[in-house]
This record gives structure tokens, C-alpha cells and sequence, in this order.
């Protein structure tokens, strides 16, 4: 997600090249120049050996890949994105265009020769996978093309959308906003302290106070901040092309990865009883041939992607020490009749409010990105495609047919993914042993598809 995300010629999930020796190995970074002109086309690739691209990168994935050929496609830019940019489909036919045909001027150093994989990471992982539609839209009559393909592999990719998106922004917008207001009412009550005239605090704009809103900016990472000001600023989703395709069951997810509908059935219960069912079923959208492999982030902390870590878990259990401090104080003045002309029983029940707020915070950020399990953004369900779709009770057919790597030997009870349960959604792009798991699925792949190791 971070610009340090990379394409390798290797997120996320917004959402790799030459290094210890290592010279055929590429890397294609999607980060895009919109409206740069190539030979009269829009081109938005910028191509470079990896030597060149961010150390985290670099160190994490070594010399692994062994001289294979491998995109990576990196995550959504927060920092950079503007709602001029390209939107995901047009993203995805110019990553189509500069791995088949290469870019004007730097065809040797982005086009493949041969077979190659792709690893995507967050919204990479989404576009890794729309990236087999779109080339089989492309070369229709080419089953070639999709052969050349060793494996697509997403790291902590949304591959179903983002679960925090639903409803669009002004759904992350409405459910972030009651929690700023709790912190604020907290603060308020605070303030509240010195209220002796009574009434006089509560003319403060209870969703104004910046304090709250800057609590909450501190969580999220540097990088990211710009964009969820403006985002704060204008929830409209249509004006943010990039994020409108990254929302579940958007058109972009729909045509080219996965669409997840509903079937009714009619079971008959006994003689005279039938129970209609309503079964949600995951239907794949891209090509079947091309194996793919999912490794998912567990770690779902969302405080742990913050730029501090500890220091803004510090602050949240101050906070909380605070907010009781405070809750006590009106509570001891409502034991008079002070407390009820200050307004101290309201004051008192606010600070209660913001002090479990701040007890329950990685609950609350549960809430805001949808989910209980996952890497702290994207939910574990939307990480991976499942293998099969249906019911306990009107039974299971097999939806994903594509081989799905990473199986291991001695496992009977198959998920479909990767589990890395250490990692969340910011620092598992930067892993070593996540490559090693990629690689190895690489491997797995050439061999069963009889491709030299």
C-alpha cells in the first residue's frame, strides 16, 4: 500500500528486479504518471531494475527468485493519488500492454520474454487477478499468452473489495464519525471540569474538536493521511475512480475477478414443510488455466500499522486512565447539587463512553474495517477466493478450478490460502519468508506444469 510497495518483474494490498547479481529479473511500478505521452498514447507504467526501488523491498525479497521473471504489482497510492488519476481498468490494460508489448523506449526492461509470474499486493493483488482477464480480452485467440504465466500469487490482496468500503466513503465516513464524537464528548467533558456557570461547554461542537480528529489522524499512517483528509472532506465515491473499483461487488471486481451471488433453494423439510435458503456463491470471473496462490495477513491489530506503534498504544491507555479520572470527578461532584446545575451527570456519562472507547479500541477499529479477522484492513475473507461455494445444508460445489498453490502435503482439510498470521496488511509486503512462500509457489507450478526449476 505504501509507494515502497512495488510490481516484481515480483501491496497491498495498492497494493520485482535486479539485485545481488540478479540481472533478468524486472520490475514494473504502478504508481502511475497519468497522462504522460508515449507515441500518442496515454502510458502510466514507470519501469526500473529493482536496485533502484525502496530497501525494505529489496532486502526482504533477496535473491529468492533465482532469475526468474516476475512483475510485482503494488498497492494503492495513498499519498500520491489524485481523483484525476486513471481508474483500475485502465490501470490494468496498460499493465497488459507494458508485460506483453512493452513500454516505447523501455521494451528490454518491462516486457517478458517467456514465461514469468506476478505477485500483487493489497489492491496489486486485486489488479493481479483482473490482469489474467483483461489479457485473455486482449488476445482472445491466444491461449499462448495465458500459458506464458507461471502463477498470480496476492499478498494480503483485496481480491473481493475492501470490506471498510462498503457503502462507499460515506459508509467509512459514517462509521468513523460516531467514534470521533465519542472521543470529543470525552474531551469535552474534560473541559467540562471547569464548567462552573453551567451549560456554557456544551455550546463546543461536539464533531469539531480537532483533538479527536487528531487522535485518530495519528493511527493512520504518515503516508496515508492526505488522502483520508480529502476523503473526509468529500465522501463521494464516484469522484475517486481508483477507490470505486476497490469497493465489494464493484464492476471492476465483478468482470474481472469474482462475482458473489445469491441462489435461493427449495429444500423439503418433511411431508408437508419446505425451507427456502438463501446460499451466496463465489463465481470467478478469471481465466481457469492460470494457477494461483494466496497468502493472507492475520496479524489484525490496526494500532500496529501505525507509525508508532507503542507510543500510540501509550497514549490510548493515558487516554483511558484520563477519561476515568474524569468520569470520577462528575460522578463525585453529582453526589451535590453542584454536579447536577454544572451538568456533570451528562459529563460523567460521556467520560465513561470515551474511557471504554479507548479499553475497547481494537474492537472499534474492528468495526470500522468490517471485520474480526484479518491483517488489520482487509478481512480474511476478501484476502483469498474461496474453493468451493454453498451450504452445509444444501451442500458445496466447487467454484474456484483454477489450481490454487500452496497446499501443504500432510494437510487434509485444504483452506485455499496462506496463512501468515504474524503479518498485517502494512509490513507483510516487507517479509522475506513471504517471498520464500511466493517462490515456492512459483516452483510448485513449473513442476506440475513440467517447466524446469
Amino acid at each position: 500500500m505504501k509507494k515502497s510497495l512495488i510490481v516484481i518483474g515480483i501491496m497491498l494490498l495498492l497494493p520485482t528486479t535486479v539485485w545481488s547479481g540478479i540481472e533478468d529479473i524486472t520490475i514494473v511500478e504502478t504508481n502511475f504518471d497519468a497522462g504522460q505521452k508515449v507515441t500518442g498514447t496515454n502510458q502510466y507504467e514507470r519501469a526500473y531494475n529493482l536496485s533502484n526501488a525502496p530497501s525494505e523491498i529489496r532486502d526482504a525479497a533477496g535473491t529468492i527468485f533465482n532469475g526468474r521473471t516476475v512483475y510485482y504489482f503494488n498497492g494503492f497510492d495513498f499519498k500520491n493519488y489524485k481523483m484525476t488519476d486513471p481508474n483500475l481498468n485502465t490501470i490494468t490494460a496498460s499493465e497488459v500492454r507494458a508485460i506483453t508489448q512493452g513500454i516505447p523506449g523501455q521494451t528490454q526492461i518491462t516486457r517478458a520474454n517467456g514465461h514469468y509470474s506476478i505477485i500483487g499486493h493489497s489492491q496489486g493483488g486485486l489488479r493481479a487477478l483482473a490482469y489474467i482477464s483483461e489479457l485473455k480480452r486482449s488476445y482472445p485467440d491466444n491461449q499462448g499468452v495465458l500459458d506464458n504465466i507461471d502463477a498470480v500469487i496476492t499478498i494480503s490482496g483485496i481480491n473481493q473489495g475492501l470490506p471498510a468500503l462498503d457503502d462507499g466513503l460515506a459508509g467509512v465516513r459514517g462509521r468513523i464519525a460516531p467514534k470521533i464524537n465519542t472521543i470529543g464528548n470525552g474531551l469535552r467533558a474534560a473541559v467540562g471540569i471547569y464548567d462552573v456557570l453551567g451549560g456554557f461547554v456544551p455550546f463546543i461542537p461536539r464533531d469539531k474538536l480537532s483533538s479527536a480528529i487528531d487522535f485518530f489522524i495519528s493511527i493512520i499512517p504518515r503516508s496515508k493521511r492526505p488522502y483520508w483528509a480529502e476523503a473526509w472532506k468529500f465522501p463521494f465515491t464516484h469522484l475517486y475512480p481508483q477507490i470505486a473499483g476497490m469497493v465489494p461487488g464493484s464492476n471492476y471486481i465483478r468482470e474481472n475477478v469474482v462475482e458473489n451471488v445469491q441462489y435461493t433453494y427449495k429444500k423439503q423439510m418433511n411431508p408437508s414443510l419446505y425451507m427456502y435458503i438463501a446460499v451466496p456463491v463465489s463465481r470467478p470471473k478469471f481465466d481457469e488455466s492460470v494457477p494461483v496462490g494466496f497468502i493472507v495477513g492475520l496479524d489484525n491489530i490496526t494500532l500496529n500499522m501505525a507509525d508508532n506503534p507503542s507510543g500510540v498504544r501509550k497514549g490510548v491507555r493515558a487516554a483511558e486512565v484520563g477519561f476515568g479520572v474524569v468520569e470520577a470527578v462528575h460522578i463525585n461532584r453529582c453526589v451535590g447539587l453542584i454536579g447536577l446545575i454544572t451538568g456533570s451527570v451528562t459529563y460523567a456519562y460521556d467520560a465513561s463512553r470515551a474511557r471504554k472507547f479507548m479499553d475497547n479500541i481494537d474492537s472499534e477499529m474492528y468495526h470500522v474495517i468490517g471485520s474480526t479477522e484479518g491483517d488489520g484492513l482487509v478481512a480474511l475473507n476478501s484476502q483469498y477466493i474461496p474453493l468451493k461455494s454453498g451450504s452445509s445444508v444444501v451442500g458445496e460445489v466447487q467454484t474456484l478450478n483454477n489450481l490454487v498453490l500452496g497446499k501443504p502435503e500432510n494437510d487434509e482439510v485444504w483452506e485455499g490460502f496462506v496463512r501468515k498470521p504474524y503479518y498485517n496488511h502494512q509490513n507483510i509486503s516487507q517479509m522475506a519468508d513471504v517471498y520464500v512462500t511466493a517462490n515456492d509457489m512459483i516452483s510448485e507450478s513449473r513442476l506440475l506444469r513440467g517447466r524446469d526449476n
